[in-house]
């Protein structure tokens, strides 16, 4: 399928943040945008991932904040699950918004992840299957955290 004239793709960046840490869980922090995402956008996004985190008992995964507009951001919470699975909460904010908020699909078959976000995805699974396969000590554990992806989208 073409695209719709006038909607050609523009090149993206994947760059990384520092991890967000909490009691309860750790996700790699990383951000997609064509120049940058704004301070004050990425603030937002880390104090909701770390209303997510306060959730979750023991997890391990990753962040993707991808800024898909001018004002327009999604913020993708993935953590794994029973060793082998991909578990993912949508969060979203807009010009207006004062906070990100649940991004409620009105489908049952809906969209996942898109083609920038992929790069990234594609870099965890890889680095999960790792993780999976060593003997799973502290330390295979702190090389999965470690390991992260920064370049083209």
């Amino acid at each position: 399928m073409d695209a719709p004239a006038g909607q050609g793709a523009q090149l993206k960046r994947v760059a990384i943040g520092d991890n967000l840490v909490a009691p309860q869980a750790v996700l790699k922090w990383y951000e997609i945008a064509e120049a940058g995402i704004e301070a004050a956008i990425v603030a937002l996004a880390r104090q909701a991932a770390e209303g997510f985190a306060a959730g979750r008992h023991g997890e391990v995964g990753f962040a993707i904040l991808h800024r898909c507009g001018e004002h327009f951001h999604f913020l993708l919470l993935c953590t794994w699950r029973g060793t082998n699975e991909l578990w993912e909460t949508v969060q979203f904010i807009d010009e207006g918004m004062a906070a990100f908020a649940p991004f409620d699909a009105p489908h049952a078959h809906r969209g996942t992840f898109c083609i920038w976000e992929m790069t990234a995805v594609s870099h965890e699974t890889a680095a999960w299957r790792r993780f999976l396969l060593s003997p799973r000590r502290e330390a295979d554990l702190e090389d999965y955290l470690r390991n992260r992806y920064a370049g083209e989208a």
